[in-house]
């Protein structure tokens, strides 16, 4: 019992430091022309406006930003 109370704080400290905080969120606009339908690749929510502009609208956490990439591809976005 002695060693497993020991080892607790060390577990707890590895356990602590392994969460990251995502930094706060960003909205993004990408401006597109053209569009006939849109596909989405991954997971992800898609709200769909129907207006005189053809934009994506990406709320996403400032890291991940540069990572979600939007393709047009034969008129889908």
């Amino acid at each position: 019992m002695k060693i497993i109370n020991r080892f607790i704080p060390f577990i707890l400290l590895f356990i602590l430091t392994g969460c990251n905080t995502a930094e706060g969120q960003v909205t993004e606009v990408r401006t597109f022309s053209g569009i006939d339908g849109v596909a989405l690749l991954g997971s992800g929510d898609v709200d769909i406006t129907l207006g005189n502009k053809e934009e994506i609208t990406i709320h996403a956490p400032a890291d991940l930003i540069p990572y979600l990439l939007t393709e047009k591809k034969d008129g889908t976005l």
